[in-house]
């Protein structure tokens, strides 16, 4: 029981690590969608957001070796008591609760900013891991901060494309609520990040009023019940909601009268399908009869049934030869 309780102490960071999976890898042009999955993923780490906590290269500097020192301070105080050589003991005794309190808190901070930094280096291409090689070593904040600065194009000499970008943002005809939320979004994200963030008013005039026809009672039906009444305080989850459950409905309606109309259309082929053969065979041989009926009353009219031509030859033929001449009975 305890054996298997120490190796479920010992493989709890590998398991834990195994649960977190391999982090997102940044690829070329991926940067937009790499970096909300990074973020999560480093959280899920216990990063506590220390990536994104400013702190300059000096002070991460200073106190990146101020915990070393105290680390290998700590290693020789417990070399010391291990081999019972004395020294160091001492010192650590001197050292008041507070200070010791303060110090595991900086080491704990250090210590996350260097695994944050690993995290985030690993998933690199090897060309950036070149590009970045001036950064100090665990600096966290310092490597999200350049990625952030190198690809998402915050300076001031691209505001003027953002802001042409949004200024034509429009949903596309094929393009669903979904989708073109998220486009807006990120322009949106990124014009924030350039210190141009746009009013409520503006990103649901954007958002919404850009949108296809399709969405039009959707959108009045939404400003009719007052939930665009507040720019700043909108309910996006349940706007998105409701113009979800109208693109469902709408594609419903239209399966619908797809069906009706494909059942038509059976129903049409059958109904002509069922008078042809109303028209068949019997139609036809009705037809024949009639003709066959009246044909033979005209024919009869000029051939003389075998009857009269049989009634003709015992009666009119009787005293005459083959010849037309009288017969000669006595040589019968």
């Amino acid at each position: 029981m305890s054996l298997n309780s120490e190796e479920t102490k010992g493989g709890s960071s590998t398991a834990g690590g195994a649960a977190l999976g391999q982090a997102p890898r940044l690829l070329p042009g991926g940067y937009a969608a790499w970096r909300p999955r990074m973020d999560v993923f480093l959280q899920r780490a216990g990063a506590e957001s220390i990536h994104t906590k400013a702190a300059t290269a000096e002070a991460w500097k200073q106190m990146s070796e101020r915990v070393d020192e105290l680390a290998d301070a700590a290693l020789a105080d417990a070399m010391a008591l291990v081999l019972g050589t004395g020294g160091g003991a001492s010192s650590s005794t001197s050292v008041s609760e507070e200070v010791k309190a303060a110090r595991k808190t900086v080491a704990a901070m250090v210590e996350r900013s260097r695994r944050v930094y690993g995290i985030l280096y690993a998933s690199l291409p090897e060309e950036l891991c070149a590009q970045v090689a001036h950064l100090p070593a665990g600096w966290a904040h310092g490597l999200w901060n350049w990625l952030e600065h190198k690809f998402q194009s915050t300076e001031r000499d691209s505001v003027g494309a953002l802001l042409a970008q949004w200024s034509q943002l429009r949903q596309s005809e094929d393009e669903s609520f979904d989708a073109y939320r998220a486009r807006v979004d990120k322009l949106a994200t990124l014009l924030s990040l350039a210190k141009e963030k746009q009013s409520g008013n503006m990103y649901v005039h954007v958002l919404l009023d850009r949108l296809t026809p399709f969405y039009t009672q959707a959108v009045l039906a939404l400003k009719a019940g007052g939930q665009l009444s507040d720019p700043d305080k909108v309910a996006w989850d349940s706007v998105t909601s409701f113009l979800n459950n109208h693109e469902r409905a709408a594609l419903r309606l239209g399966e619908s009268a797809e069906e009706h109309t494909a059942m038509a259309a059976r129903g049409s082929y059958a109904a002509a399908a069922g008078g042809r053969a109303g028209r068949g065979p019997g139609a036809w041989s009705g037809r024949g009869a009639g003709f066959g009926a009246g044909a033979g009353a005209r024919f009869s009219e000029h051939v003389p049934s075998s009857a009269s031509t049989m009634e003709q030859r015992s009666h009119g033929g009787a005293g005459r030869h083959s010849n037309g001449g009288p017969r000669d009975m006595s040589r019968v």
